[in-house]
C-alpha cells in the first residue's frame, strides 16, 4: 500500500507534466493565402471597317427618304439583317456638282433592286456634313440639308424608290466603328451576312468616262457576286 507521501508525490508530478506541457508553443499555422486579384480582361480589339471583317456593328442615321423609317432615327444593318448591301458614306457630297458619280450610283443601284427583288438586296447611303456635328441634337442643322437630298430623291431623270437616303455624323459613326477617311468623298461597302466583301473609295472629281468606269466596276460586283439575279 502507498504511503500518503508517495501519492501526494506522483500527483505533482502529474500535474507538472501537464503544465509543462501547455508551456510548449503550439505549432505555427499556416497563414491564411492572400487573394489574387483578378486578371484585367484584355481589351477587346477595336472593331475596323475593312475587307474580310464583320461590320463593325450597328448605328442609328436620321432616315431621311424611302424606306419603312422615314423621318425616325433607325440602325439600317439590324434591319436588314443577313442579306446582302450596299452602305455607301458621302462626305460633304455637292449633289448638283459636275462628278455625277453618286447620283448615277445610287440610280443604279435603285433600278437593279426594284428590277430584281429576289436578290433581296438593300442600299443605304449615309450623307455626312461638316456642320453636323451631333445629327440627334443639331436639329436646325439637319432641317438645312433635307432639301437637297429630298431633290436627290425625286430626281427628274430617275426618282429614287428603294434606296434609303439617311443623315448621320462623322463622331457618330466613329464612335461605331466606321472611321470614314476626310479624304475620301465617298466610301462604297458591300456586304453579306453582316461581313465585308468589298470597298471602294473615290476622292476627286473624276472625268466622265472615268466615272463611269468607277460606276460599272461597282455594280459588276454587285450583280455578279454580292446579289447575283438566279431565276
Amino acid at each position: 500500500m502507498y504511503s500518503r507521501a508517495a501519492i501526494l508525490c506522483a500527483a505533482l508530478l502529474a500535474v507538472s507534466a501537464v503544465l509543462a506541457a501547455d508551456d510548449k508553443p503550439a505549432p505555427d499555422k499556416p497563414a491564411p493565402e492572400k487573394p489574387v486579384p483578378d486578371k484585367p480582361a484584355p481589351e477587346k480589339p477595336k472593331a475596323v471597317l475593312k475587307e474580310g471583317a464583320d461590320l463593325p456593328g450597328s448605328f442609328r442615321p436620321y432616315n431621311v427618304a424611302n424606306g419603312k423609317y422615314e423621318k425616325k432615327f433607325h440602325s439600317v444593318t439590324n434591319e436588314h439583317g443577313l442579306n446582302p448591301g450596299v452602305l455607301i458614306f458621302a462626305q460633304n457630297p455637292k449633289i448638283d456638282d459636275q462628278d455625277q458619280r453618286l447620283p448615277q450610283l445610287l440610280r443604279e443601284l435603285d433600278k437593279y433592286i426594284v428590277d430584281r427583288p429576289k436578290t433581296r438586296l438593300r442600299a443605304f447611303a449615309v450623307f455626312l456634313y461638316n456642320d453636323l456635328a451631333d445629327v440627334v441634337k443639331d436639329d436646325d442643322v439637319r432641317e438645312s440639308h433635307l432639301d437637297a437630298l429630298g431633290k436627290l430623291k425625286s430626281d427628274e431623270k430617275q426618282p429614287l424608290h428603294e434606296v434609303v437616303l439617311c443623315l448621320d455624323s462623322a463622331p457618330a459613326l466613329q464612335k461605331a466603328g466606321y472611321e470614314i477617311d476626310p479624304q475620301w468623298q465617298v466610301v462604297v461597302v458591300l456586304y453579306d451576312k453582316l461581313k465585308v466583301t468589298k470597298i471602294y473609295r473615290y476622292s476627286e472629281e473624276a472625268k466622265s468616262e472615268e466615272a463611269k468606269r468607277d460606276v460599272e466596276a461597282i455594280m459588276t460586283e454587285v450583280r455578279t457576286n454580292l446579289a447575283p439575279f438566279k431565276k
